[in-house]
């Protein structure tokens, strides 16, 4: 159905040269890579300009801020990290020719410790911080932030180099 939809899906394994992958999972993998490399390009953007400016909001509009914060990134946030999340099972269960199960596993692992320190922990502060500021709450969450982003960082590796791995063995083909 999708092939019937996007011809052009059925002509990727040629494109990309990844010819045993169906021309949906190229693209589910081009899809994945994708939305990890969104994903950690915004973490480091949160982690190293949004979070730091936290305390230097007024204090009298602070709870305004950090409830349309939480709002605003939630809504560019939760799609990517489901579909993230989802594309790191598939290819968890169904690695592509030419890459470890071990390697897709290990990415899987890090979505899902991302998950866990986001809501066990990112999620907590930012409704703490969302009552108002608290100086506590505020350096938990930069501190704790740091996992999210070595995790991501750490996926981002991964997608690259099985990227890497399975095009290198289409060149040696």
């Amino acid at each position: 159905m999708l092939l019937m939809m996007f011809p052009f899906f059925a002509s990727l394994d040629f494109v990309c040269g990844v010819s045993d992958m169906l021309g949906w999972e190229v693209f589910l993998w081009l899809l994945h890579v994708s939305v990890t490399l969104y994903l950690t390009g915004l973490i480091w953007t949160i982690q190293r300009v949004h979070y730091p400016l936290f305390d230097r909001v007024d204090r009298l509009g602070y709870v305004e801020f950090a409830r349309e914060h939480t709002g605003r990134i939630t809504s560019i946030v939760m799609v990517p990290m489901l579909v993230e999340l989802l594309s790191a099972g598939y290819f968890a269960l169904y690695p592509p020719k030419g890459l470890s199960s071990v390697l897709m596993w290990g990415g899987l692992a890090c979505v899902f410790v991302i998950w866990v320190v986001t809501f066990s922990l990112s999620v907590p502060a930012h409704q703490k911080l969302g009552l108002g500021y608290d100086a506590q709450a505020h350096q938990r969450l930069v501190v704790t932030n740091w996992f999210r982003t070595v995790f991501w960082t750490g996926r981002a590796v991964l997608v690259f180099w099985g990227t890497w791995l399975m095009l290198a063995e289409v060149s040696l083909r």
